[in-house]
């Protein structure tokens, strides 16, 4: 029977051997042998991690590792000397099936959330990208880890992440990725997210996804700009159009203007392909809204030519009215108006539009503006002494034309030449004067302008027909 000292020397020759050794099976057994005898389980179990530490062999580490563990539980159920042996086998190995699981097990039995998480990220570090099961398992114990017990779902975030890449058709990582992407408020990220899944979606689903990305866009990350380039793709996509019109009505009343503008016009032309006359109308009216109105011309033209169309020509006469004022000097656009004027009657119209695009050639100048300014409120004071019977307003006109400044003839009619046709233009109002009654006032006021401006009754322009 071995006693004390036997076993004392039988444990120091053992351990010296396994150290030069750490694959002698027979000298851990005699270490461990002894060690029991003496009720000394500390050298041995301090010369088995200096063992692990040494060895860089998976297999030798994994063998050792289970040795040391197995030798530990009889002793203490010291939950961090096992972790040290585990953390060795598996720092040697990370693939090490068996220390994976035991490590995990202890981890979450202390709740030693961290540890766990790096854990996995070390395991999956150390997974070959090609071992799809594996690494897939991985990422779903971590991402449920990191949000059901850890409370890190920024982190667990990052784990479905790395799993939906590895399949992006799987719903349910979708959706949990999905939910938080929500809950923090990342709506960009569940943008990306949404955007990815829109090639393993049918068409309806697809268009209902995109028109979630729209509305994202405007009322989560107030970008307009994103929201329009996503209207674009769901029209490219095709199918059923109502969606992405819905999208680009909003749009129309952006704060950017050029959002606005594209928007608008994407939505005049569809309207216009679907042949919806009405929403046609209305989008024009819309883009002139949001217009910086130096570029109105051919909204006013098209909106006024589409109503005239279709025979509401008195809706066209604001429109008209506008051409007139944007282009003073059109002939055209004075004809439109005042043949417009006669079909509808409504003459106070064109009035107002002679006055306003008088106004605007005083404010404009260049050669030319006083004659033109002059015979447009001429023209404008003929229809209301005439048409309108407003005499006090017709001589108001007419008295602002006596006044003007540099008229070319009021008043100096013997120094200058008056335009051609002026005291005509000025005599045939007072012939209609006449005959509609107009009182004496205004007849006087037209018969002296038709005297200073025609003294000499040569060539000019105040009222030749603009």
């Amino acid at each position: 029977m071995s006693t004390h000292a036997d076993h004392e020397e039988i444990l120091r020759n053992a351990l010296q051997l396994v150290s030069q050794d750490p694959t002698n099976d027979a000298g851990w057994e005699a270490a461990e042998s002894s060690a029991r005898a003496l009720q000394r389980p500390d050298e041995v179990i301090e010369r088995y991690r200096e063992a692990l530490e040494r060895t860089d062999s998976p297999g030798i580490a994994s063998k050792l590792g289970e040795r040391a563990l197995a030798f530990l539980e009889e002793w203490s159920g010291d939950t961090a000397a096992r972790v040290v042996v585990l953390d060795a086998v598996l720092r040697a190995d990370a693939s090490d099936q068996w220390a994976f699981e035991r490590l995990t097990m202890l981890y979450t039995v202390d709740e030693r959330w961290d540890d766990l998480l790096s854990l996995y990220d070390r395991t999956l570090a150390a997974t070959p990208e090609g071992d799809i099961a594996r690494r897939r398992a991985l990422l779903l114990e971590a991402s449920n880890v990191a949000r059901e017990f850890a409370a890190q779902p920024e982190r667990a975030a990052g784990y479905l992440e790395a799993l939906f890449a590895l399949d992006p058709t799987e719903p349910q990582t979708a959706r949990a990725l999905e939910r938080l992407y929500e809950r923090q408020g990342r709506h960009r990220d569940l943008i990306g997210l949404w955007s990815t899944r829109l090639a393993h979606l049918d068409p309806a689903a697809a268009r209902a996804q995109r028109a979630r990305i729209a509305a994202l866009y405007l009322d989560a990350l107030h970008d307009p700009a994103g929201a329009l380039q996503t209207a674009t793709a769901m029209l490219d996509a095709g199918g059923d159009r109502a969606d992405a019109w819905a999208v680009l009505e909003r749009l129309g009343s952006s704060d950017d203007s050029t959002v606005s503008r594209q928007s608008l016009a994407m939505l005049r032309t569809q309207y216009d392909q679907a042949g919806r006359v009405d929403d046609v109308l209305r989008v024009l009216h819309r883009v002139l809204e949001v217009s910086s109105h130096d570029d109105d011309s051919p909204t006013l033209r098209e909106l006024s030519d589409r109503l005239r169309g279709l025979g509401r020509e008195a809706e066209a006469m604001p429109h008209l009215a506008r051409l007139l004022a944007l282009s003073p000097r059109s002939d055209e656009a004075l004809d439109e108006l005042t043949a417009a004027a006669g079909r509808t009657g409504r003459h106070g119209v064109l009035v107002d539009a002679l006055i306003e695009s008088a106004r605007s050639l005083g404010a404009a100048g260049g050669e030319g503006s006083l004659e033109r300014r002059l015979a447009l409120l001429v023209r404008a004071a003929e229809v209301r002494a005439t048409v309108l019977g407003d005499a006090p307003g017709a001589v108001a006109l007419y008295r602002e034309v006596l006044d003007a400044p540099g008229a070319p003839a009021v008043g100096r009619a013997r120094e200058r030449s008056p335009p051609r046709g002026a005291a005509r233009g000025l005599r045939r109002p007072q012939r209609q004067a006449r005959r509609h009654g107009t009182p004496r006032g205004p007849r006087r006021l037209h018969r002296r302008a038709g005297r200073d401006l025609g003294a000499r009754g040569r060539a000019g322009a105040v009222h030749r027909r603009p």
